[in-house]
């Protein structure tokens, strides 16, 4: 059960900074030649709102984004792909979704609760997941408590405190109060510059960020200038983290992944700095029906390699492939 929020942020459209970060997502959509519709998620019991892409058409797939949960990482793969409808989720305070003080409520339950939110409003009574970092995290967590609401799952690179799986320092230096305070002002990625040290520090190689496309990085700019980054983003982090790491509260151990039935694809960065390739090894011989596949790149392999990681994904999902599973019309959630 959630516990009432200590903060939340609503994102307000007449803000010059939203302006700015809307016009970036459309340039960045227009790159890659891909259109979207925007539908909004309610949860009341939170007090926030979620903004949900949707992307293409086809066999229907949920994405779950990792770090402070823009929908946007996902666009270079996503133009990759052809023959699904994406359902991209903004999570709380990330991609203007209202931002929430993690601090104040119960992470499980926040993470659950959200992606049934989703599920619902689309009338998705089950659905592959497709995911990354904190996103799997919230994947794992909805595949555990409810099983019958994930077909298949698709894990980006290590998800959040896998088997006690750590982050980096300076991540991890983020996680502390009152110092973060001014770490994150000194740091912000607030630039170009500023957004591929970011990269960096996941793994990313210096020829990769600097091949980055311009309305890619712009895009990211104008997200992490969004008034609801602050909040999540820290309070996220001082959630799920310490200095020396993981929180125990989060991790999902042994016994947690021997649990899973779900059909499952782990897609790893072989720089992969939250985790490394034998974690994902790890991880993928305790699950009962897991493989893994292993590439060059960092703890973000869709931005290293879209291409690749939209063909391991494609050819995942027609293996596994089943119709989705809708809701009974009186049991759908308005959007």
């Amino acid at each position: 059960m959630a516990k009432t929020p200590t903060k939340r942020i609503r994102v307000n459209s007449a803000d010059p900074r939203v302006t700015a970060a809307l016009d970036a997502e459309r340039a960045l959509f227009d790159h890659y030649d891909l259109s979207y519709q925007v539908h909004p998620v309610g949860m009341p019991e939170y007090g926030i709102r979620l903004r949900v892409l949707e992307i293409g058409s086809g066999q229907t797939v949920l994405f779950v984004p990792g770090g402070s949960g823009e929908a946007i990482q996902f666009v270079p793969m996503l133009a990759a792909m052809s023959g699904y409808r994406a359902i991209v989720v903004n999570r709380p305070g990330g991609g203007m979704s209202d931002a929430i003080d993690h601090r104040g409520v119960d992470l499980r339950c926040l993470g659950i609760d959200s992606l049934t939110a989703v599920l619902d409003a689309f009338g998705l009574e089950q659905a592959p997941i497709v995911a990354s970092s904190m996103g799997s995290l919230w994947t794992l967590w909805l595949a555990q408590d409810h099983p019958q609401r994930v077909s298949e799952m698709v894990h980006f690179g290590c998800p959040a405190v896998l088997l006690g799986a750590s982050a980096p320092l300076p991540m991890r230096l983020l996680s502390v109060a009152p110092l973060n305070r001014l770490l994150f002002r000194l740091t912000r990625p607030d630039s170009a510059a500023r957004v591929r040290n970011m990269l960096a520090m996941l793994g990313c190689s210096e020829d990769m960020c600097r091949s980055l496309p311009e309305p890619f990085v712009e895009a990211l700019i104008r997200m992490f200038a969004l008034p609801t980054y602050r909040l999540a983003w820290l309070s996220l982090l001082e959630t799920v983290l310490n200095l020396r790491g993981a929180r125990p509260a989060n991790v999902l151990g042994p016994a947690d992944l021997e649990c899973f039935e779900q059909p499952t694809r782990f897609i790893w960065g072989d720089n992969d700095v939250f985790g490394g390739v034998e974690v994902g090894h790890r991880a993928a011989r305790l699950m009962r029906d897991a493989d893994i596949q292993i590439i060059s790149g960092s703890h973000v392999p869709f931005v290293d390699k879209p291409e690749e990681c939209a063909r391991l994904t494609g050819d995942f999902l027609s293996q596994q492939h089943r119709p989705a599973l809708s809701l009974a019309p009186d049991k759908r959630q308005a959007s």
